[in-house]
């Protein structure tokens, strides 16, 4: 945690959910914000306020969208790019999902390395469809190489949610969503008119997440439209010990549930089975059916070894929002739960939920 990017997106004039997660972030962590130049006032504004404020770096970035463009979005439910009407499009370059815009690796000189998929949420598209000028939303992401961190885009389409990476017996593996795969191939198709199997996507992951395995969670089927990303899911800890997602039910009607929800449940069982093969413990992180209607997840959480002291810590979200005596009792066994693997746990209030999201979801570890 010596230094994580945080992000907004064009709209953003304030800090927002970005602040009480920033507020729990050990006092030696250098923060860098990615934002609009037409936000950057605002926000410098605001930090003086901030008992952070001395360790920001505020990273500005200019995104021109000619007026003449067409926008073509990326689904990961469809099988082609979408087009949409650029009549009074605005166009939201950036976001303040940080953790999704790429992944970390590192360079050859044991730096990080920002890989970056080949698209985030769409191309947009200036010319006629014989010589046509196709750019990708999170192309801005090169400018941060004028903070001294490298970036390098991949041919795959991937969100850093939906994609983790760990050592498992000397050997990195990545697991990945499998809506990873979808996604690739709806881009390979539009960019290069070819749709490439699993088989021929799974090495190209390999090479560009920089990995000796990928196992892939959720194929034959779209990922949960409730639990899209694999960071609402599980949290992997040290010792491979994995903290899983577990839905529990607050009463008896609670569990005659949605199909939405036995979904959830599904896409868990066949994760758990998956880390199980690679030797890993298992552990529960609880939340109940109300919850995941909400995509409300205490796995969304961040893990890290304190740099001055080697302490493990894990700021865990919790939901201040309409919490009930049921979800007291899931904060608290969930604390015990990771206390008892050695970690303090710090509990993080957020309302990331409510736009379909958590404090995993607003912050990438850089170092």
């Amino acid at each position: 945690m010596q230094r994580v990017l945080v992000s907004l997106d064009r709209k953003d004039t304030t800090l927002g959910l970005l602040d009480g997660l920033l507020e729990h972030l050990p006092r030696y962590t250098e923060i860098i914000v990615l934002l609009s130049r037409a936000s950057l006032e605002t926000i410098h504004a605001e930090l003086k306020d901030k008992p952070y404020r001395d360790r920001i770096r505020l990273v500005a970035r200019d995104v021109e969208c000619p007026a003449d463009k067409r926008i073509y979005l990326l689904f990961r439910d469809e099988d082609k790019l979408v087009p949409v009407d650029v009549e009074g499009w605005e166009g939201t370059f950036g976001s303040k999902w940080a953790q999704d815009l790429f992944e970390v690796g590192v360079t050859r000189s044991g730096g990080p390395l920002l890989i970056t998929p080949v698209v985030h949420r769409y191309f947009s598209a200036v010319g006629d469809t014989s010589d046509l000028q196709v750019a990708c939303d999170n192309a801005y992401l090169t400018g941060l190489d004028a903070v001294g961190l490298r970036v390098r885009s991949v041919p795959i389409a991937f969100k850093g949610g939906n994609v983790l990476v760990d050592n498992v017996e000397g050997r990195s593996v990545a697991l990945c969503g499998a809506d990873v795969l979808r996604a690739t191939r709806t881009a390979s198709h539009a960019l290069v008119g070819v749709k490439p199997s699993d088989a021929e996507i799974i090495p190209v992951i390999k090479t560009a997440l920089q990995v000796d395995d990928v196992i892939v969670v959720g194929r034959g089927c779209l990922q949960p439209r409730l639990m899209y990303h694999l960071d609402q899911a599980v949290v992997l800890l040290a010792g491979r010990v994995a903290a899983v997602t577990r839905v529990v039910a607050e009463d008896a009607r609670a569990l005659r549930c949605s199909e939405e929800v036995r979904d959830v449940r599904r896409f868990l069982a066949e994760l758990r089975s998956e880390l199980q093969g690679l030797g890993y413990r298992l552990v529960d992180l609880e939340t109940s059916v109300r919850n995941v209607m909400r995509y409300r997840y205490y796995a969304n959480a961040v893990p890290y070894v304190d740099l001055q002291t080697r302490q493990r810590i894990t700021l865990m979200p919790v939901f201040p929002s309409g919490q009930t005596d049921f979800d007291r009792g899931l904060v608290e066994r969930n604390t015990t739960v990771l206390e008892s693997l050695a970690y303090r746990v710090v509990h993080v209030p957020t309302h990331a939920d409510t736009l379909k999201g958590g404090i995993h979801c607003l912050v990438n570890v850089l170092e």
